[in-house]
């Protein structure tokens, strides 16, 4: 039996428990440093996505059930308690296989604020995690080593103005981070270089780009772009317009995750070995070379030359009596007063490694394919519009309808679940008003 852990509820757990999940003959343990269930409420979507791979439990069974799954699979999911910053560890009961650390921090504005909190789960909370490699992972009987996948940051590479290099690569580009955020990440980076080898973990370290599409949070810059235009916004202000950005489609990432526990689970070791303890840069092979503005640009555009829907469209019971239409807000561009802009790299960032070694086909999330895309997952799964505008919005984007789920029972939902589903209504709501 293949075993996994998962330390961490965020976006990012959220992918990686999916692809984990469309594995047969597997036991995942979510741990967490507050209630892991969470991760199941970080957005409507990845609820479903639960009941897609654990048939015969609805998302509520989770909150009264410490292990779950699909028995007809041999699929079994374990909650863990797990507070790493403290190091506090509720043991799994069998020995781990493969290691995803997903609970650091990644937002920008929250460490520029909280710097200690990020200082110490970043740096002290992941030295937590390396030193008890051992006594997670010792003892199992596979012929290849544990795995620890470390996730990281492109960012990381900071500021390389100053270099005479073309294009940014793994082996050739040394990491220059600007901000303390990026510069905690370069630091795990080289804890687990480090710590690894000591405890016998084989480990892979993955530099992502800018997420966009499932799970992402609402201030990335695709989905914030999309919940200016649904609540009609006259101006959408882009921040540091000329810095570049690396996009990367969350579909494409889950994607490269179960490609790695296929590769895990084969049996050809010596190929293995070529892949493991190496740092990878994960992003779109296309658009190399996108600025901040041009990406908001691109996408406002696609949604202003979008038709008009009328009656005549084919769809009269919609309940709209007037010509309905999507329309971009006007685009202010804007810098950080309080805080200084942070340097980023001015050239294209490459993933040739990355695709040669670990199979990562992307999917190139063109301007074309990333509007329908990101309102699919913004319109469906996160905001709440009425039903006859959601309806003839996905008629214009030709993407699925799918009607609003029922509203959490208080009466059958623990309360620290309803407060985090709480936090992320208010936390769009905020959005919504800057």
């Amino acid at each position: 039996m293949l075993r996994i852990l998962i330390i961490g509820s965020n976006f990012l757990s959220a992918l990686t428990f999916v692809a984990a999940c469309g594995f047969n003959n597997a036991h995942i343990y979510i741990a967490d440093r507050k209630d892991p269930t969470v991760l199941l409420n970080y957005n409507q979507n990845a609820r479903f996505n639960m009941q897609r791979y654990c048939k015969g439990y609805t998302y509520r069974d989770v909150y009264n059930l410490k292990d779950f799954g699909d028995s007809k699979r041999n699929l079994k999911i374990t909650w863990l308690f797990y507070d790493w910053v403290n190091n506090r560890l509720e043991y799994p009961l069998e020995k781990i296989d493969i290691i995803f650390h997903t609970g650091s921090i990644y937002d920008v504005k929250y460490a520029s604020v909280n710097k200690k909190d990020t200082l110490n789960v970043n740096v002290n909370g992941m030295f937590n995690v390396l030193s008890q490699l051992e006594s997670m992972t010792g003892g199992t009987e596979k012929t290849k080593k544990p795995l620890f996948v470390n996730f990281s940051s492109i960012n990381v590479y900071g500021d390389q103005t100053n270099t005479m290099q073309k294009e940014i690569t793994e082996d050739g580009t040394v990491p220059n981070p600007q901000d303390l955020l990026n510069l905690t990440l370069f630091t795990q980076e080289n804890m687990v270089k480090a710590l690894c080898p000591q405890y016998d973990v084989d480990y892979l370290i993955l530099r992502l780009g800018n997420m966009t599409g499932d799970f992402t949070p609402m201030d990335t810059l695709t989905n914030s772009a999309v919940l200016a235009v649904l609540a009609n916004q006259d101006k959408f202000d882009v921040y540091n317009p000329r810095n570049s950005i690396d996009l990367l489609d969350s579909r494409d990432f889950e994607g490269l995750l179960v490609s790695l526990i296929h590769s895990y689970q084969d049996q050809d070791d010596e190929k293995w070995e070529k892949i493991v303890n190496q740092v990878y840069n994960i992003k779109a092979e296309e658009p190399q070379e996108k600025t901040v503005e041009s990406v908001v640009k691109s996408m406002y555009a696609l949604i202003n030359s979008l038709p008009t829907i009328t009656k005549e469209h084919g769809i009269p019971d919609i309940g709209i009596d007037r010509p309905y239409k999507l329309k971009a807000p006007k685009i202010r561009v804007s810098g950080y007063e309080a805080i200084k802009p942070t340097v980023k790299f001015d050239r294209p960032v490459s993933s040739t490694k990355a695709k040669e070694m670990l199979k990562f086909l992307s999917n190139k999330p063109l301007i074309m394919a990333l509007v329908p895309h990101t309102f699919d997952f913004v319109l469906n799964y996160i905001y709440k519009k009425p039903e006859n505008e959601k309806r003839a919005i996905c008629k214009i984007l030709n993407i699925p309808y799918a009607p609003q789920p029922e509203a959490l029972n208080e009466n059958e939902v623990q309360k620290d679940i309803i407060d985090a589903v709480g936090d992320l209504n208010n936390k769009i709501a905020r959005d919504l008003d800057q």
